[in-house]
């Protein structure tokens, strides 16, 4: 992911809370990286969710898909938060 925003790149996780505060997203800016996520035209496809992702409590849990609607996605937003 470091390489993502080496590149100028925003990455979009749908499953950012899941992840531990420590280990290798210990320093990305998470704020900004919710932000992205809740940019309009970012979409949550629950039926295209990932199966058999485990969160850090140990359980399996269907993670969202997510995709980008361009009709929606507000490029100005996006590069405010990039």
């Amino acid at each position: 992911m470091y390489e993502i925003l080496a590149a100028g790149c925003v990455p979009i996780f749908a499953g950012l809370h899941y992840s531990p505060l420590g280990g290798a997203m210990a320093f990305l800016p998470r704020e900004l990286l919710e932000m992205a996520r809740q940019l309009p035209g970012v979409v949550l496809n629950e039926s295209a969710a990932m199966k058999g992702f485990t969160s850090i409590t140990g359980y399996e849990e269907p993670l969202p898909a997510l995709e980008v609607d361009a009709s929606q996605f507000d490029d100005a937003a996006f590069r405010d938060v990039a």
